[in-house]
């Protein structure tokens, strides 16, 4: 009985270990017939074989079948649970071809990524997307963005009731946004800009009670239903560059936690008023809707849009004042430009500390004066008012500006004197004040700032240069001073050192014992060798020029009776 028992616990064993190793041999051989066909066909149907990135592809390239060992799991993009394919990732690599109707038999696929950012060599799958497509009924992110695919959205895409979000822009996709789009109960995330897409967009999109993005810019789509407003999660709507013939719906105001609305150029309706449902999204952040053919005044209550952090109105004919901004603590981007605004610009701009960017150019009856509130900007990187016909003076709280890369004041009627605001500008490139009716010099603080580049054409500014501004000359800056009646040109200041400001309390600088050395009446150097002219300049004439002159260098020529300068090739007569 003992030998009998002993020998069944050998059986036993033997019968374990070969279960053992079975269910080992199981575990790595991760490849179910379903999903090795239809990657093979996947493979073959992209031109897998020039991929960017191939690694492990030819398991199914060069076997018809699985074989022993096969694990799908060390194909590059591939990944599994279990012993199904869940997620097939590849992006940016090269794929071309079409996509195979087998993609359909990846049942258990949740993400399904194929994606190209427009990078070269990025994919670039052609074709149309199959019907197949909706038997991934566990698929929660579909992504085909940046490929060249074409055709109709498959009505099948409306059984993938799982998918939370999907984005296939940036295609050649044409024809209607299918109906069934609203059987996608769990979706969220709606991309389908930049195809050719027609017709509106489906009163079924208010069945997507959690939809939170619609991306649907670049298109030919025609209206915005108004069950738009049963979409009570939506956040993100982004609708420019279409050519809608209704105007915006007024239930979009149910949409309480929309914050962003782009739609630039939405509509072909023509002229016409700004929509009344605009000034009802009171919890709007990111607000985008230039160059509408908007006509007449703002809405009064345009103040209730208290969460502005980004507006654009661009590019309109609107007319009137310009939007309270100072009701908007948290504005950061104001475009305003190209429009018929009058009235001036906000006097009151204490509340704007968030304010890093103005562009109101080329509103030309704005009128009115830079008010000195501008002082609290103290954000400010980018200020444009060209052609606004603003009239008064540059205050002098710009100074507060300390991270401003650009001002330009272009085109306007400032007058007075520029005051001396560039000591602390240490981002400060461009400096544009042409064309108005400035007076008094260039201030001598620009010179600390070697990087900029300065316009000062066309004013009434005059008068010397300030040796500070020295630090401009061999720099990448360009400055421009023509069409004012300064001591002389940049060039000859930079070059030649001519029309340098007295320095000092000195009265005139006089030659020591000939040239090239310059004493001021105190007996000391004159800064950088030049001649400061006060009120008198005595010089002894000479017969002929000095020997060896240095660029600057300056005598009296007696024959003449002209002063003379050299300028590092020959003498030129100063009169």
């Amino acid at each position: 009985m003992k030998t009998i028992l002993n020998k069944y616990t050998s059986n036993l064993s033997v019968i374990v270990f070969v279960l053992a190793i079975a269910s080992a041999t199981a575990l790595k051989a991760q490849c179910h017939i379903d999903d090795f066909n239809a990657l093979r066909a996947f493979a073959l149907s992209t031109n897998a074989n020039s991929w960017t990135d191939n690694t492990g592809w030819d398991l199914v390239l060069n076997n018809m079948t699985p074989p022993g060992g096969c694990d799908l799991s060390t194909m590059v993009g591939v990944t599994i649970n279990g012993s199904r394919v869940t997620h097939l990732q590849i992006l940016e690599n090269n794929l071309t071809g079409m996509l195979p109707t087998e993609i359909g038999d990846l049942t258990e696929l949740t993400v399904l990524d194929l994606s190209d950012s427009l990078n070269a060599p990025g994919n670039n799958i052609s074709g149309s997307i199959p019907s197949s497509i909706g038997q991934l009924s566990d698929l929660q992110q579909l992504r085909l963005n940046g490929n060249n695919l074409s055709g109709k959205i498959p009505v099948q895409i409306g059984d993938l009731s799982q998918l939370i979000s999907i984005a296939i822009n940036n295609n050649n996709l044409d024809s209607n946004i299918p109906s069934t789009i609203g059987n996608l109960s769990a979706i969220q995330s709606i991309n389908l800009s930049q195809n050719n897409l027609t017709g509106d967009i489906p009163t079924t999109i208010g069945n997507l009670t959690q939809l939170r993005s619609l991306v649907v810019n670049n298109n030919s789509l025609n209206s915005l239903p108004t069950t738009i407003g049963n979409c009570l999660e939506l956040i993100h709507l982004v609708i420019s560059n279409n050519e809608f013939n209704v105007e915006l719906p007024a239930a979009l105001a149910n949409c309480s936690l929309l914050s962003i609305l782009q739609a630039n150029n939405y509509s072909s309706l023509g002229p016409r008023p700004l929509p009344d449902v605009i000034t009802d999204l009171t919890g709007i952040r990111i607000m985008v809707l230039g160059f509408n053919d908007f006509t007449g005044t703002l809405p009064v209550d345009m103040a209730n849009l208290a969460a502005l952090e980004r507006l654009f109105l661009n590019d309109n004919n609107l007319t009137g004042n310009m939007p309270p901004i100072n009701d908007y603590p948290d504005l950061n981007l104001l475009y305003l430009h190209d429009n018929n605004f009058t009235g001036g610009l906000p006097t009151n701009m204490n509340n704007l500390q968030q304010l890093t960017t103005i562009v109101i150019n080329n509103n030309p009856n704005l009128g009115g004066v830079l008010p000195l509130s501008m002082e609290h900007l103290t954000s400010m990187q980018l200020f444009q008012a060209i052609n606004c016909g603003l009239t008064g003076s540059i205050p002098p709280g710009l100074a507060n500006w300390t991270d401003v890369w650009q001002i330009n004041l272009a085109g306007n009627q400032l007058s007075g004197d520029i005051p001396d605001i560039f000591s602390n500008l240490n981002a400060l490139s461009i400096f544009n004040v042409n064309d108005n009716q400035l007076t008094g010099q260039i201030p001598a603080s620009l010179g600390d700032q070697p990087d900029v580049n300065a316009n000062f054409i066309n004013n009434n500014m005059s008068g010397c240069f300030d040796i500070n501004l020295m630090n401009l000359c061999d720099t990448p800056g360009i400055i421009l001073t023509t069409g004012n009646m300064f001591d002389t040109t940049w060039a000859a200041f930079c070059d030649l050192g001519l029309g340098v400001c007295a320095q000092g309390n000195s009265d005139y600088c006089e030659f020591n014992n000939g040239l090239p050395t310059i004493l001021d009446v105190d007996g000391n150097a004159c800064v950088q060798g030049v001649i400061n002219v006060g009120e008198a300049l005595e010089l002894t004439p000479a017969a002929s020029p000095p020997s060896d002159p240095a660029i600057g260098t300056m005598y009296f020529d007696a024959n003449s009776s002209k002063l003379r300068v050299w300028d590092g090739f020959v003498w030129q007569d100063c009169w």
